[in-house]
């Protein structure tokens, strides 16, 4: 029997093909040169907006809102025998740029016939949760003269109910049962907000640099606001004093 003359020839393609790379032995068809990795994206130099969480609490306090003339930092102290009473809420006034309301919502929440916080600052938008964990029914609603208005209506432990503060301001709260109770939800404009401790201290964080108002609300204490210049990477002294009590 004669042998193929082809044989040798097919066996040397298939050689050459193997050692030139060009075969893939894993798919066993004709590979391509792997595409560099891409570029990456060009930074904004904007930082990314603080997730909301922070901001039902007087946070680190937010990514700033403006940076090109730098942040500094508001430390003060609320002077009144009232500070050991009860908490207040210092927070700027109308700083340029606007944040998104938080992903996860703040929470006023409703046990022993007690709302808590007592005192809740948001960011103005925020939603926040009315949840009932107490073991008897409660009906929320706003007082007369608060920024956002509304009732909730009864409804019984376990359950959630929610109300958007759209507007600038204080919001009184109170329950039609339980007469005693009380608490306030102040929106603000900013993510730049603090509350008072016992002993009056405050502190404000990566606030955008110039020339701020500087606001407190405390309810046994008139409002009161300040000025103050934001120096940047420095920490900007403030006191309130001379506070008069509220007729």
């Amino acid at each position: 029997m004669k042998r193929s003359s082809l044989a040798p020839l097919a066996l040397g393609a298939l050689v050459l093909v193997f050692l030139s790379g060009g075969w893939s032995r894993e798919k066993g068809s004709q590979s391509s040169a792997a595409a560099p990795p891409p570029e990456p994206a060009a930074s904004s130099g904007i930082d990314a907006p603080v997730e909301a969480a922070q901001l039902s609490t007087p946070s680190p306090n937010a990514t700033p809102m403006a940076t090109a003339k730098g942040v500094g930092t508001i430390k003060g102290i609320l002077k009144s025998p009232y500070a050991r009473v009860a908490e207040g809420v210092v927070f700027v006034e109308n700083v340029e740029g606007k944040l998104p309301p938080p992903r996860q919502n703040p929470v006023m929440d409703q046990k022993n016939k007690i709302f808590t916080p007592h005192l809740l600052p948001v960011l103005v938008g925020s939603t926040v949760d009315f949840p009932n964990t107490d073991d008897v029914r409660h009906s929320v609603y706003s007082r007369d003269g608060s920024a956002t208005s509304f009732n909730l209506g009864q409804y019984d432990a376990g359950i959630v109910k929610h109300v958007m503060f759209d507007k600038i301001g204080v919001t009184h709260l109170a329950c039609n049962i339980h007469t005693e109770m009380s608490a306030y939800v102040i929106a603000s404009q900013n993510p730049y907000f603090a509350l008072t401790d016992r002993q009056g201290n405050f502190e404000i964080r990566n606030v955008p640099a110039g020339r701020r108002k500087l606001s407190l609300f405390h309810e046994k204490l008139e409002p009161t606001t300040v000025e103050v210049t934001v120096e940047p990477n420095k920490v900007n002294i403030v006191e309130f004093t001379g506070l008069k009590r509220r007729q």
